[in-house]
């Protein structure tokens, strides 16, 4: 049996990418993939969302399982090196809380995740912390609503119950029902 030129070239064509897939696959068996400082976790019940910011390396956002305080938290994300913790106050995350852990200039900021990240994350906003701008995110809230939801807080000093919303020309029992998974008022102690 002879064999023509075009068969010759086609079975070389088979072995060079058949040399290269084995070759790729190998060499990346090899090579160990670093993974982040901080443990991945499932949104769900009982979780805190923690971002963090300007570490370079493990930026993301996590969510952490029970309640940690915020030097845990710092622990976890492998930032206790770069400050010390003694000044860091034993503030608990509670459940449902979010928070943003930056280190930007060599100062370590903590502060409330943007009300952007938390609606992007099926996480409610303090209705009197909010801006007109960050209701508007909220589906259901356009201009005016969101304008007279700003003015009713001013007037009020705040809202003391989500329920307090009913006051507001355009929110009844079936649109309050809808911004309840939005919208939260924060509990002082």
């Amino acid at each position: 049996m002879q064999t023509r030129e075009g068969q010759r070239m086609g079975a070389l064509v088979v072995l060079v990418a058949s040399l290269v897939l084995y070759g790729g696959r190998h060499l990346s068996t090899q090579c160990t993939v670093r993974e982040a400082p901080l443990p991945w976790g499932n949104q769900g019940p009982r979780m805190v969302a923690v971002e963090i910011v300007g570490d370079g390396t493990g930026e993301g956002i996590y969510f952490f399982q029970g309640e940690r305080t915020l030097k845990e938290h710092l622990k976890i994300a492998g930032l206790e090196e770069k400050f010390d913790l003694v000044d860091i106050p034993d503030v608990v995350a509670a459940e449902g809380s979010a928070i943003s852990i930056s280190a930007e200039g060599g100062r370590l900021k903590i502060r409330e995740l943007a009300a952007s990240k938390r609606l992007a994350l099926n996480l409610a906003v303090d209705v009197n912390d909010v801006s007109e701008e960050e209701l508007l995110l909220i589906p259901g809230i356009g201009i005016k609503l969101a304008a007279r939801i700003v003015q009713l807080r001013r007037e009020r000093g705040g809202f003391e119950d989500i329920s307090d919303l009913t006051a507001v020309e355009g929110i009844k029992g079936g649109k309050l029902n809808d911004l309840r998974k939005y919208l939260t008022v924060k509990k002082t102690p």
